[in-house]
This record gives C-alpha cells, structure tokens and sequence, in this order.
C-alpha cells in the first residue's frame, strides 16, 4: 500500500578516519545497528554510496534516511532536529564528521 502522507527523503554523508595501523575503520555492522535502533520519525535507512579515500587516510559513507508518519505529514524542523541527532550520535560513537559540512555555507549555496 501507498503511505497516505507523505514521506521526506534525506542523504547525509560521514567521513570515518581510518587507522593507519589496522587499514580499517569503524565496522560497518556497528553502524548500522546504530541506525536499527533508530525511531520515529525514521522509517529507514540505507547505504547508497561508499568512497575510498586512501591518501587522506579516510572513508566516505553516504546514507538516504526515509523519514514519515503514518499518522500526519511531518514538519521540515521535526527531520531537521532528528538529523541533529543522528549527526550528534555519529560523531560521539563513531567519530565521523559530515562530508563537505565545511565546504560550502548556506550564503553561498
């Protein structure tokens, strides 16, 4: 069946350090029991892109949220404070940082 509201799609991207001494970074699996354990507004997550920085030591994962209610059209703000979150959660478990946070600010978008 369709959702009767409708749902807001959002893409956000981490960068992971890797350890030079182990090759490796944060597992995959930890990070996504992290978003398993995420509810509502979140309906789902899923990983849509993966790149391989060797030289600068880092990898880039980037994630498609699904966001939505079936009770009621979600407000921008009710996703933009739930994805607050999920940035705060993925820097403090994981030490990740949003790729291109730094890149371009809104004036200049």
């Amino acid at each position: 069946d369709l959702p009767k509201f409708p749902r807001i799609t959002r893409d956000l991207s981490f960068n992971f350090s890797v350890d030079a001494s182990l090759g490796a970074c944060v597992p995959y699996e930890d990070i996504s029991a992290y978003f398993a354990s995420l509810r509502f507004p979140v309906l789902g997550v899923h990983l849509i892109d993966e790149y391989i920085a060797s030289l600068e030591k880092q990898r880039s994962l980037a994630f498609r949220f699904v966001y939505g209610s079936p009770e009621r059209t979600l407000e921008n703000k009710e996703v933009e404070m739930q994805e607050k979150k999920i940035i705060a959660e993925m820097k403090r478990r994981f030490h990740a940082s949003v790729r291109g946070s730094s890149d371009i600010t809104m004036e200049q978008a």
